[in-house]
């Protein structure tokens, strides 16, 4: 297939702005009291990490902002390069432009090493979703009320450099202007972690808070711990995930980790039998005096409790940075 360079080029223009305007709604300029937190509740652009801590409700309107004008820019492109070029197959320069809007935003994200589950999987669903846009748009390239809707190249040309200028100063503007009061790479995953676990906590103590109590007992820092531990896994795992885990298991010789407490087991679980089972193992494989004694030293009867449920050194410092998160008591 020859390449026509113009349309690509077009292409590419289109995904540039798509790009621009997130990266636009994205900043809210320079941090002011109260912290990252409270900049982003007052702002009405949810980030993929404010769409997985966040309600039903405002989840929905994430989806339908993130994916409307995606849509209205492939399909403003798709009614352009039928105009410009009637016999060309627009398919390929769709996806052209759909892609490069995604690539420096949810696909290089979605690669990220140090972010939840939750959050590679909305990055990945952002990708799939905007390119299928071109997929689901190409068949209507002809179609009448398509090219009636469609501006002119003059009026689309100079919209497009003057929106391209504004877009690009105000971005420089906003970099520039911010850097001495953004947070670093490291505060905005704090406060990550920390809207996540309250999120995820307050459904967590509502499903299996009084189970975990009684298993427990007296034992505050085991109570929490526990808690701590469910937190995590139901963060990396969510529940129709756990659900696709209950029935693989089914399967003869399978064996994995199931449940919201993420037990290994060759049988499906509930999310309280794993909470059970992993209540035993933390008790039965601790050291003697140490599971159970009050007056152990904080820091090491923890090191030891994780460790014997995970002794992966990752797993222990994810666990207690969300330990330290959960309420005493």
């Amino acid at each position: 297939m020859n390449i026509n360079l113009a349309a690509f080029l077009m292409s590419l223009l289109a995904g540039l702005a798509i790009h621009l305007f997130f990266k636009v709604m994205r900043r809210h300029g320079p941090a002011g009291q109260g912290g990252a937190g409270q900049r982003q509740a007052q702002t009405a652009y949810l980030s993929v990490s404010d769409y997985v801590a966040n309600t039903p409700r405002r989840r929905l309107y994430y989806v339908a902002f993130r994916h409307l004008p995606p849509l209205i820019v492939t399909m403003l492109l798709c009614g352009l390069l039928n105009k410009l070029f009637p016999e060309l197959w627009t398919l390929p320069y769709l996806l052209a432009a759909t892609f490069s809007s995604v690539l420096f935003g949810s696909f290089r994200e979605s690669l990220r090493r140090d972010i939840y589950v939750s959050e590679r999987l909305v990055h990945i669903y952002n990708v799939v979703v905007v390119n299928l846009m071109a997929v689901l748009t190409e068949p209507f390239s002809h179609s009448l009320w398509l090219a009636a809707v469609t501006p002119s190249l003059e009026g689309i040309v100079d919209n497009i450099w003057s929106s391209l200028f504004v877009s690009l100063i105000v971005i420089a503007f906003l970099e520039f202007s911010s850097q001495k009061h953004s947070a670093s790479r490291g505060e905005e995953r704090r406060d990550t972690t920390e809207r996540f676990v309250a999120a995820s906590l307050s459904s967590i103590e509502a499903k299996f808070g009084s189970h975990v109590d009684a298993l427990c007992g007296d034992d505050l820092l085991l109570r929490r711990l526990m808690r701590a531990i469910l937190v995590f896994e139901d963060m990396n795992r969510p529940a129709w995930i756990r659900l696709i885990e209950r029935l693989l298991v089914r399967l003869p010789g399978i064996s994995m980790t199931v449940g919201v407490a993420q037990v290994s087991s060759d049988r499906p679980l509930s999310d309280f039998d794993s909470i059970t089972l992993a209540h035993k193992l933390l008790v039965e494989r601790s050291q003697p005096g140490c599971s159970s004694a009050k007056h152990a030293d904080e820091e090491e009867r923890l090191n030891h409790l994780i460790g014997t449920y995970n002794p992966n050194v990752k797993y222990l410092q994810d666990v207690m940075s969300v330990y330290r998160l959960v309420p005493v008591g």
